[in-house]
């Protein structure tokens, strides 16, 4: 978020070593060790309500002073995976696939992606080259970075749901971890252990897990106390 200019450090504490970071749009929001609880409330005030917050998932004070001041509606532990150097060396795009670089916003016809998945994609060209899986003509898995560092990036990536299950998203993904390798960047990539179709698709493109995170999303407005 830091090297990518898209967030900054809102609050640090020197007693903890702890710091706040958000996202400039207040999409999302870290806590990297325990800080004050007046901090986290004066956050919780400028990010957005539903905005999820990462913390280190084996730092239990960090963890339970955030769930103390935000109405948790999920609370779930993220596995963080990263690819073995083999594995990496090996990865190539699939050159029977129809896998292809989007150019824009304007490039293709969006008509068949959900209004979610359209927002989230058009913001994405700012920060991040976007690729496509295409069946039939029509764009319908898409892999991006997500962050990237000066040797890392995370990936993104999103299947429609007539799309899934064809071996299009383990195309795409391919096709940019390949593209990403060359340029000296090693993938990350990151699944909450409920997401069980990313965990799945992770180990068959020989992702190994590494570390975790906890994320934790306040409950939706509507359903608050």
């Amino acid at each position: 978020m830091l090297v990518a200019r898209r967030g900054r450090i809102y609050a640090s504490d020197m007693a903890t070593g702890g710091a706040i970071i958000l996202m400039h749009d207040g999409s999302l929001a870290v806590l990297t060790a325990p800080m004050p609880h007046a901090a986290l409330s004066s956050a919780l005030e400028v990010v957005r309500a539903d905005a999820p917050w990462l913390v280190p998932a084996d730092d239990a004070r960090a963890h339970a002073g955030l769930c103390e001041v935000l109405d948790v509606g999920r609370d779930e532990r993220a596995i963080i995976h990263a690819l073995p150097a083999d594995v990496l060396h090996r990865t190539r795009a699939d050159r029977e696939a129809d896998v292809r670089w989007v150019m824009s916003p304007d490039a293709i016809d969006w008509s068949h992606v959900d209004a979610d998945l359209r927002h989230e994609l058009a913001a994405a060209f700012a920060f991040s080259p976007v690729a496509a899986a295409f069946d039939d003509g029509q764009a319908v898995s898409f892999c991006y970075a997500a962050f990237q560092t000066e040797t890392l990036w995370d990936v993104s990536i999103d299947t429609i749901p007539r799309a899934r299950g064809r071996g299009h998203a383990r195309q795409v993904a391919a096709f940019l971890v390949a593209h990403m390798r060359d340029r000296g960047r090693r993938p990350v990539w990151g699944a909450v252990e409920s997401n069980a179709a990313s965990l799945a698709l992770a180990r068959t493109l020989g992702f190994v897990p590494v570390d975790a995170l906890r994320v934790v999303t306040p409950r939706p407005p509507a359903l608050r106390r």
